[in-house]
């Protein structure tokens, strides 16, 4: 008996979550992914206002608290994402926590911390084993920190900056 209450409560919080996504809104506060496009609760396209919660999810533009395993914004991140890899496409902000890898295809904002972290445009700090910004306004602080906009010692290791 306790099975099924079970199983009729997460019925119905499902169906509560697909009327809120299916809403003609742009965006919505919650997102649940197994696998994009098909398994995940939103669309991709779609903004996430609030809590993402996937193994892999994908989504437009996400201001939220991120967790997953591979968490992938191809517009503009804020917020706080956890997994092991982190994705943002657009210039982006907030705390990318990675076990392996964190992604900023433009700039980013604020702090990146995980084995791999790369940024376009950064304005904040690095902490990690590599740490690589295209250009940088902060502090990178790991063994490999390489900041390509630099004229010397672009390449330095446990601590490297530019202000």
């Amino acid at each position: 008996m306790k099975v099924v209450r079970g199983m009729l409560v997460v019925a119905g919080m499902w169906l509560v979550a697909q009327g809120a996504v299916r809403a003609e809104n742009e965006y919505t506060f919650i997102q649940l992914a197994l696998l994009p496009p098909q398994l995940q609760l939103a669309d991709e396209k779609m903004d996430i206002k609030g809590l993402r919660l996937e193994i892999y999810g994908r989504n437009a533009n996400v201001s939220a608290l991120d967790l997953g395993i591979l968490n992938e914004t191809t517009g503009k991140f804020g917020g706080l994402g956890f997994g092991l890899a982190n994705f943002a496409g657009e210039d982006s902000g907030g705390i990318q926590f990675a076990g392996i890898f964190n992604q900023a295809h433009k700039g980013f904002s604020g702090a990146q911390v995980g084995l791999v972290n790369h940024a376009g445009k950064m304005k904040g700090i690095q902490l990690g084993l590599v740490n690589i910004a295209d250009d940088m306004d902060g502090l990178q602080i790991g063994l490999w920190n390489q900041i390509n906009s630099k004229d010397l010692w672009y390449v330095l290791p446990i601590v490297n900056w530019k202000f």
